[in-house]
């Protein structure tokens, strides 16, 4: 006989990283004001952040500056008139912390200074942490599968169950509830991500949910 089941396990992680998302943006009616007052910004956060990567302990693992874009509008006017244009320029800075108090002191001291906007942080875990939950997920939804199996072979009156197929859901065809799963993509190992949004006063939770770490199969097994 043929039996095909899903396997699926969970391991909820406390997260390593925090990637804080900061937003450089000035506007004002002269041209080159915005683009050189996000200059000099840019030029005070970056050496900050650079001890902070460079430290012994490595608070902050990796950070990006991005370019800084330009953009001009004109106002509009009620009354018919031509208002004189305005000018914007904005830098994407992604900072990715492994301490939390530190993270907690960058907010507190940039959150207030003019031109910085801190948008989200974003939770999770290191390359070497998520591959090993991963491993581990995997193998236990293919003992899960396994029993799982076993069980229905065992009421049927059939011997022990041997492996005939493990794949991620959609390659096995789509058997009712196949592909649900963390943020509902299909199959395989997913991880939930956790992103929290600034909020009114630049305030954020820093004490985020564990992460999420999914497996899910399809497996099929034949018995005698």
């Amino acid at each position: 006989m043929r039996i095909t089941v899903v396997g699926e396990h969970r391991l909820a992680l406390r997260p390593e990283r925090a990637t804080l998302q900061v937003e450089v943006s000035f506007e004002s009616a002269s041209k080159d004001e915005p683009a050189s007052a996000a200059t000099r910004l840019i030029e005070t956060l970056t050496p900050e952040l650079e001890a902070l990567r460079d430290a012994p302990s490595r608070p902050v693992s990796s950070f990006s500056v991005g370019a800084i874009a330009t953009s001009s509008w004109r106002p509009w006017s009620d009354d018919g008139g031509v208002p004189p244009l305005r000018h914007a320029a904005r830098a994407r800075v992604g900072v990715t912390f492994a301490d939390v108090r530190v993270l907690a002191a960058f907010i507190d001291r940039w959150a207030a200074v003019p031109g910085v906007s801190l948008a989200d942080v974003a939770w999770s875990l290191t390359d070497e942490r998520r591959a090993d939950a991963e491993r581990e997920v995997l193998a236990a939804a293919v003992a899960r599968a396994r029993e799982r199996a076993q069980i229905i072979a065992d009421a049927a009156g059939a011997g022990e169950v041997r492996f005939a197929e493990i794949a991620d859901p959609e390659l096995l065809g789509r058997a009712e509830g196949a592909g649900a799963g963390v943020q509902g993509d299909g199959g395989g190992v997913q991880l939930l991500a956790v992103s929290r949004k600034m909020g009114d006063g630049q305030g954020i939770d820093l004490s985020p949910d564990d992460l999420e770490v999914t497996a899910r199969l399809h497996v099929r097994f034949d018995a005698e």
